[in-house]
């Protein structure tokens, strides 16, 4: 056990300072060398406990007896040092608490013969003793800017963040593979945006890539870090650019083509992720709607156009499987590092300027474009009854201010609206707003990225409704729903 220490810093005469620098020097160079070698995949696992202990005296197992690295620097500081009274000074220095003496087998000797072994006094500085040397070396401790990490794991998160995630089963060259083994088996953080976490920032074979807790830590690290280490190639994370968006729509409606023609493979692929829970994309089910669908049987088929007359589709599994297509579809087309980005944005939001979970969101949105004579609606990601009520008659209520009769729905963003209650509350809404506004002009709605063609969509409702009230037309963006409405 060390010696107990004060707060009031003992006195010392000139050559107990010496002493004491050159422990403190020898130890800092030593610490340098071990992150050094650490980078390079050195096998030494030695806790600090154990490396700190500084051998002082000379090799006896090498030709010519070479001093220890503590007695040379003790040396380059002044010869005159050396001296009998060495023991005596080590001794004088730990008895203020300052550092703690112990004769060991030396660490290069141990694995010698035994009839070469041989002691040395080791030297261990205390923290008070680490504390007081700096103090005399004139050194300032800088304190460590919040969130910056070593260079060599900030270059590793860096490029798992730009990893090509089609690749997999093919160990990639890392910064230090080291830093990877590290991360990998690491205890994972208790927390993450106030949930409870139990994963880690990083998976190893078969994708050798970040976790979604590891592009998260990827976000909340990278102001700090490209500030820290501004050589080291790290794509910004940032919330999703507007051309990046743009281009996402594109790609999602190009995806929806292959839900009834999927390329060869990816049906299997996604029965075998439902079957067993194993999958590189998110399922978008709980895990026990999964449960229910494995086992009442899955679908031995892609959807047919009609799909609804199956009955072995249902709606959140249609949405399941549709949303599977998009996400391969966009890890095909993407560049790694936007599919990073993607894929972080699809879990979290920005609130108030914080990062959070994304929560399932339920708001509407309805206004009046002055300019181009459109009351525009849209729904969240997950939509109850009451908010398709809602928007219905918010828009009713734009329209009549207004006497507007051009609507624009954009369906884009919703998850759920596969189930057939949903669907028939906007068309309901359609048909009341229709039949309102028939004495000024009929009602003409764009539906911008429909779940369903809108002929399977009024094939699934009752034939008797006023579907003449309204006309709609399917659009595959919103651009081009105001160019349809524009021109009637």
């Amino acid at each position: 056990m060390p010696p107990k220490t004060t707060s009031i810093s003992p006195k010392l005469n000139d050559r107990q300072r010496q002493y004491l620098l050159a422990a403190y020097q020898t130890d800092q160079q030593v610490e340098q060398d071990r992150k050094r070698d650490y980078l390079r995949g050195t096998n030494d696992r030695r806790p600090a406990a154990e490396w700190r202990w500084l051998p002082y005296g000379c090799w006896e197992h090498w030709m010519g007896r070479p001093p220890t690295p503590l007695r040379e620097c003790l040396a380059s500081l002044d010869a005159k040092l050396i001296s009998e009274g060495t023991g005596s000074t080590w001794r004088a220095l730990a008895q203020r608490g300052l550092l703690e003496v112990e004769d060991q087998l030396p660490y290069l000797v141990a694995d010698l013969p035994e009839v070469m072994h041989y002691t040395l006094p080791h030297i261990r500085l205390t923290p008070a003793g680490r504390k007081l040397a700096r103090q005399l070396a004139g050194e300032v401790p800088a304190k460590k800017p919040s969130k910056v990490l070593a260079q060599a794991t900030w270059q590793l998160l860096g490029q798992l963040w730009q990893r090509d995630p089609n690749v997999t089963h093919q160990t990639p060259d890392y910064a230090s593979s080291d830093v990877f083994g590290r991360l990998e088996r690491g205890v994972p953080v208790q927390k993450v945006l106030g949930q409870a976490n139990h994963e880690r920032l990083v998976v190893g074979w078969p994708t050798y890539s970040l976790t979604p807790v590891g592009r998260i830590y990827y976000y909340q690290h990278y102001a700090a870090n490209v500030a820290a280490h501004p050589d080291v190639a790290a794509p910004d994370p940032g919330p999703l650019p507007a051309e990046l968006v743009t281009r996402l729509e594109q790609l999602d409606e190009q995806a929806r083509a292959l839900v009834h023609a999927p390329p060869a493979g990816l049906f299997e692929q996604w029965q075998y992720a439902l079957r067993t829970g194993f999958s590189p994309f998110a399922l978008y089910l709980e895990p026990y709607q999964r449960q229910d669908w494995v086992r009442r049987g899955l679908p031995d088929s892609p959807p047919m156009v009609g799909w609804r007359e199956s009955g072995r589709w249902g709606s959140n599994l249609y949405a399941s499987w549709r949303l599977y297509v998009r996400d391969w579809y966009l890890r095909h087309q993407l560049a790694p590092a936007d599919w990073s980005r993607y894929c972080l944005w699809q879990t979290v939001e920005l609130v108030a300027g914080k990062l959070a979970w994304q929560r399932n969101r339920l708001q509407i949105t309805a206004s009046y474009s002055e300019k181009l004579g459109v009351v525009r609606g849209s729904l969240g990601r997950y939509t109850s009854n009451y908010q398709v009520r809602e928007l219905g008659n918010t828009m009713l209520q734009l329209a009549s201010q207004h006497r507007c009769f051009r609507w624009l729905v954009n369906l884009r963003h919703v998850e759920n609206s596969n189930v057939p209650l949903l669907r028939r509350g906007l068309v309901d809404g359609f048909i009341q707003a229709g039949l309102q506004l028939a004495p000024v002009a009929p009602l003409r709605v764009a539906i911008v990225a429909p779940p369903i063609s809108l002929a399977d969509w009024q094939a699934s409702l009752p034939a008797d409704l006023s579907w003449g009230a309204f006309t709609w037309h399917e659009l595959p963006n919103e651009p081009a729903a105001e160019a349809w409405l524009t021109q009637l």
